[in-house]
This record gives C-alpha cells, sequence and structure tokens, in this order.
C-alpha cells in the first residue's frame, strides 16, 4: 500500500518514490542540488515524498529528520549496522555536540543580555576559519565526500564549543561586560554560518537556526550581522532518543537494521 510519508524536507524536487536501500542515493544527490541552490542563490522545490516500504514510516515516526538524513549520509559506504547506531549519533553528536553548542550560546544571550546582543567585531582569525571551512567543505561537496565535509564541520564545532569554554563568559560577564560581548558575539557568528553550511546536509535544523537568528536565507558565503542580534524563540533541534522506548516496535516491525531490509 503506498504511503505519502514527507513533503519537501527529506529531498528537494519533484515527486519521487523511495524505499530505504535507495534513500542514500537519493539524499547523496540532494546535498549536491542544494549546495547548487545555495551557490546561485536559488530557492529549492517542494517535493511529495512517497513509500511503500513501510521502515520508513516507522524510522520517521520514532527520529528526527535530520537525524536519519545526517546518518545515511555520514555513513556512506560504511556498514551502518543496527538501529541504536543512529540513536547513538544523534545523541552524542546531533544533540551532544551541535545541538549543545547552539542552544548553551543563544539561552545564555537571552538570559544574561535579554535576548539583545550588540553588534561588534568579528575575530579576524574567527572570520578567517570560518572562510576556509566554507572552501573545505565546498570542495569535498562537489568531490562527494560527503562523509569528510561533515567531519570538518563537527571537528569546527568541537573547537567552537572550547572557545566558549575557555572564555568562561558565565565568570566573564560580571567581570568584563565589553569583552564578554564579544565573546558572545563571535560564537552567534558562527552559528549563523553554521546554519549555511550545514544546509545542504540538514535543512530542517538549519531553518531553525535561521528563525532563532532572524536570518532570511541561506547562501553559500561568509555572513555577518552589523546591527544588534536579537535571539527569538527558543526550541530544541534535536531531542534525545531513548533506545528502550522504541524496542518494542523494533520487534514489533521486526526490524533492526538501516541497511538491508528487514532482519
Amino acid at each position: 500500500m503506498e504511503q505519502k510519508i514527507y513533503d519537501g524536507r527529506i529531498y528537494s524536487c519533484n515527486k519521487i518514490y523511495v524505499d530505504l536501500d535507495s534513500l542514500e542515493d537519493v539524499l547523496r544527490k540532494d546535498v549536491v542540488n542544494r549546495y547548487n541552490m545555495l551557490k546561485s542563490n536559488k530557492s529549492h522545490k517542494t517535493v511529495e515524498l512517497f513509500t511503500r516500504d513501510m521502515k520508513l514510516p516507522f524510522i520517521l515516526k520514532n527520529c528526527n529528520v535530520d537525524s536519519i538524513r545526517y546518518f545515511i549520509i555520514s555513513n556512506q559506504d560504511k556498514n551502518r549496522g543496527a538501529l541504536e547506531n543512529l540513536v547513538m549519533e544523534n545523541n552524542n553528536k546531533l544533540l551532544g555536540i551541535l545541538g549543545n553548542y547552539i542552544n548553551r550560546c543563544l539561552i545564555y544571550v537571552k538570559r544574561y543580555f535579554g535576548g539583545k546582543l550588540p553588534a561588534g567585531n568579528v575575530d579576524t582569525n574567527i572570520k578567517k576559519s570560518i572562510n576556509n571551512l566554507y572552501d573545505n567543505v565546498g570542495k569535498m561537496i562537489e568531490s562527494k565526500q560527503f562523509n569528510s565535509a561533515l567531519d570538518e564541520i563537527f571537528i569546527y564545532i568541537k573547537k567552537a564549543n572550547e572557545y566558549f569554554d575557555n572564555n568562561q563568559p558565565w565568570i566573564q560577564v560580571d567581570e568584563n561586560r565589553s569583552e564578554n560581548e564579544q565573546v558572545l558575539y563571535n560564537c552567534i557568528i558562527i552559528i549563523a554560518n553554521l546554519s549555511n553550511l550545514l544546509e545542504p546536509f540538514m535543512p530542517e535544523c538549519c531553518s531553525k537556526i535561521r528563525r532563532f537568528l532572524d536570518i532570511s536565507i541561506p547562501k553559500w558565503e561568509y555572513i555577518e550581522e552589523t546591527k544588534i542580534i536579537k535571539v527569538n524563540k527558543l526550541s530544541p533541534l534535536f531531542d534525545w532518543i531513548d533506545i528502550d522506548d522504541i524496542k518494542d516496535d523494533i520487534k514489533k516491525y521486526n526490524y533492526n537494521s538501516l541497511k538491508g531490509g528487514i532482519s
């Protein structure tokens, strides 16, 4: 029985039929498609995505769509193994690294600055590193090294987390407020550019980030806010998945692998 499972959020072209085993090829094409659209400043097309494969609705029901996109794209040509591996990467990388960095920075601005931060002068080394990231990730996408591109971005996010920790803004806010504002401004510029860099891979997550910061449209180039930065209402980018909560469904669908059909 045919089942409609998603509109425009997994793949940005016309109506398409997929099953789980063909989803990797669909997503790899979509990454390139979205990247090229960003470079040419064109908007994405919508899609009607249908499936006759009951595994896909099950996964979509239990997992964030961008978690699925990330997991399949970043593990291309690898043995993905059990569904537990997707849960682990969602919890440890997407929630624990990306979500944690963005959440802690923006919550801090809302808590200590009322959600409004004066524009500053971006640290020249940070600006240079972001521009280098656009160049490196772009070349990797063009050569279809998608997992390497994501690794490069997540290494950078880890460094951004270290930058936040090393500057200890929770102490700095009382000792040197102007320097504290500058550190947070650098962090928000990093976040704004991550919404571009991750757009080909995780469009829903990036759309949320843009809403948080009132960024209009994504584009494949360095962006910098020169006016007061306003942080809007926040919501989680990713949710914690408890594998115990979905074990009954795994048994019900007799399903435990992300590739290779029903076990």
